[in-house]
């Protein structure tokens, strides 16, 4: 992306995907990314 508002805009939403998903274990991660694979 080049610099810009809206990349600063989705670079920020990035950040808060990563914080949020710490907030779940491991195991539980898991198998939410493996029900949405399985989903297609």
């Amino acid at each position: 992306m080049e610099p810009s508002d809206y990349a600063d805009e989705q670079y920020g939403y990035f950040q808060q995907l990563a914080e949020l998903l710490n907030i779940f274990d491991t195991y539980s991660l898991a198998k939410m990314v493996d029900a949405g694979i399985a989903t297609g």
